[in-house]
């Protein structure tokens, strides 16, 4: 468990070069004197997973009057042809029902970012994905964009509701293609079992198996209808796993992963491999005070 002194610590994720000791770890960070927790993008790296060197903040609210400017939310870093591309989430002080959208900054050396453009590379799609709040969370879901290239391809897939079928179960993966991480084309979302209101921070990653998909999500948003009476898992990291990249992707038994710590919440893990070992690495709850929290996970779904 590793807190930061003076900030909140809010959703992870890492980096790390292949062939490379040394992991980039991106937060979310906010003064712990905000109560509001206007979130900005913070920077650590560290080499065994435990102790971490911080490095102040990677990326910052965006200018008055920009889509971005009350605060950053969760995102991914992704290479290519030599630079790094980090899409996030950004929230406007504008915005009139709370929402969100995926910007992109772009980096030479993992430290120093820039915005590609002060506007976002992908908005809410209404063709698929659910424009009208419904549900439990009086928002609406379009976030946590996570990059993924297949096939010389590249895929970006967020957090989102379906446009039908029952409230409980329209959490879906939002996803779009595109050739250079700019310009992004809209795709049916991934076919995925029913489970739950939403599937935050969604990743997708390669298996010796197929695909797996991990995602977060809380206990009140699971379908007890998917589970006897007081079997709902209580919420944190869930997997599923499919043999194609668009799904169908199905849970194993409650789909649960990582494990839980007494008296705390393990929340939004992403999955980091590190010599051969897998392990996930969140953030752990407990109260208002957080820290960032890794879990080795002996053998994937």
């Amino acid at each position: 468990m590793f807190p930061l002194k003076g900030f909140h610590i809010g959703d992870v994720w890492p980096y790390c070069e292949e062939g490379s000791d040394l992991v980039h770890l991106f937060c979310l960070i906010a003064p712990q004197s905000d109560p509001e927790k206007n979130w900005s993008i913070g920077h650590l790296t560290g080499r065994n997973l435990r102790d971490w060197e911080f490095h102040g903040v990677a990326l910052a609210p965006g200018m008055p009057g920009t889509f971005d400017d009350r605060k950053l939310a969760t995102g991914s870093v992704l290479k290519h042809d030599g630079r790094y591309y980090m899409a996030y989430t950004g929230h406007g002080r504008a915005d009139r029902i709370v929402c969100g959208a995926a910007g992109m900054a772009v980096s030479d050396d993992l430290f120093h970012w820039e915005r590609i453009r002060t506007t976002p590379v992908v908005e809410l799609d209404g063709h698929f994905y659910e424009t009208t709040v419904t549900g439990s969370r009086d928002f609406l879901h379009w976030r946590d964009p996570f990059l993924f290239r297949e096939n010389g391809q590249f895929h970006l897939y967020l957090c989102a509701r379906a446009k039908t079928g029952p409230v409980k179960t329209r959490g879906t993966v939002a996803h779009l293609t595109s050739r250079d991480l700019l310009d992004w084309e809209t795709q049916p979302p991934l076919a995925i079992e029913p489970f739950c209101e939403e599937l935050e921070c969604p990743q997708i990653y390669r298996t010796g198996k197929g695909y797996l998909l991990l995602f977060c999500t809380h206990t009140e948003l699971i379908d007890p209808a998917l589970f006897p009476p007081g079997g709902v898992p209580r919420g944190g990291g869930f997997a599923m796993i499919s043999d194609r990249l668009a799904g169908p992707y199905r849970r194993s038994g409650s789909g649960k992963i990582g494990f839980d710590v007494p008296g705390s919440y393990f929340y939004a893990p992403q999955l980091i491999r590190r010599d051969g070992r897998n392990f996930l690495i969140g953030t752990l709850l407990d109260g208002d005070r957080s820290a960032i929290e890794v879990q080795e996970i002996p053998e994937l779904p």
